[in-house]
């Protein structure tokens, strides 16, 4: 929720990207939590039309990148020592309109306050060769995700499938 603090510090919104959550209730609850100061929510699919029209307006944009993606969606990086696809579009936008990317972490203190972590501004390559810049840059917004799991394991909340798709075996398979 460190785009709730930026939002108050700097007073201004946020274009998110969103995947709906069930059930609807929690989903209705994050989308009114995420929204309060004025952001704006975009679901997944479909979001780099908007997102495109968002960053020509000026704004700010956030992007949650840490989950994995299909083979066709994504691009091969390494996370966390293991091979993983990741999603290219922050490196592809940021590249596109020459957007400065900052990572940006909340960190749950030992009496309970976060502390909001805005690191600075990614060196993202632009070179002559597109691909190539985008699967690195891809791979360096990765490097810092991976940066923060290694400084505060314990706060890293996350549930989703990473390696699925080049480690199906390691996850047990509840869909019977």
């Amino acid at each position: 929720m460190s785009q709730i603090y930026i939002e108050c510090l700097l007073q201004t919104h946020f274009v998110i990207v969103a995947r709906k959550v069930r059930p609807d209730l929690l989903n209705n609850w994050l989308n009114r939590l995420r929204t309060r100061f004025g952001s704006i929510i975009i679901d997944k699919k479909g979001a780099l039309h908007k997102l495109t029209r968002a960053l020509r307006s000026g704004a700010l944009v956030g992007l949650v990148i840490d989950q994995g993606t299909t083979f066709s969606e994504g691009v091969e990086i390494k996370f966390l020592g293991k091979p993983a696809t990741a999603t290219p579009s922050a490196a592809i936008l940021a590249r596109r309109f020459g957007s400065p990317v900052f990572p940006v972490f909340c960190v749950r203190e030992d009496d309970g306050i976060l502390t909001v972590i805005v690191e600075a501004p990614l060196a993202l390559k632009k070179t002559d060769d597109r691909n190539a810049d985008i699967i690195e840059n891809t791979q360096l917004m990765n490097d810092a995700i991976e940066k923060m799991i290694m400084a505060y394991p314990d706060q890293w909340f996350w549930f989703h499938k990473r390696w699925k798709r080049h480690y199906p075996d390691i996850y047990i398979d509840n869909t019977q």
